[in-house]
């Protein structure tokens, strides 16, 4: 413990934002793989095609418009538009559904570029 404060200490005043980009990474990386786990889940979706198979495609329809999962989305725009158009309706729903998947990836990307910037800036300045 007392060597990774040293290191912070010997790094000078650079150290604070490289510490914070890597806790905010770490976060961000962290958040990403839990929201990417809950939502890997097919319960939705095979109940949804069970739904469908049997013909309730109105219970298909409002079991995709409440879930959270992008995809029980994706197959609720295809059904609300099953007879003129399912697949440009689809299409359009996951247009829709990717910003909340790249959801923080800016900020990651933000931090990928400055940490090595600030590194090298504290190596120049030595």
């Amino acid at each position: 413990m007392t060597q990774a404060i040293d290191i912070i200490v010997k790094g000078g005043i650079v150290m604070i934002p490289l510490l914070a980009c890597s806790l905010i990474s770490l976060a961000l990386t962290i958040e990403r793989l839990i929201f990417w786990a809950r939502i890997r889940s097919q319960q939705a979706v095979q109940h949804m095609l069970t739904l469908v198979e049997t013909g309730e495609f109105d219970r298909a329809l409002k079991l995709g418009r409440d879930s959270h999962y992008p995809i029980a989305r994706v197959m609720a725009a295809g059904l609300a538009h099953r007879n003129p158009a399912p697949a440009k309706a689809m299409e359009a729903a996951a247009q829709a559904q990717i910003p909340l998947l790249k959801s923080r990836l800016g900020t990651l990307d933000t931090i990928i570029t400055l940490a090595p910037l600030l590194g090298l800036s504290e190596r120049l300045s030595a």
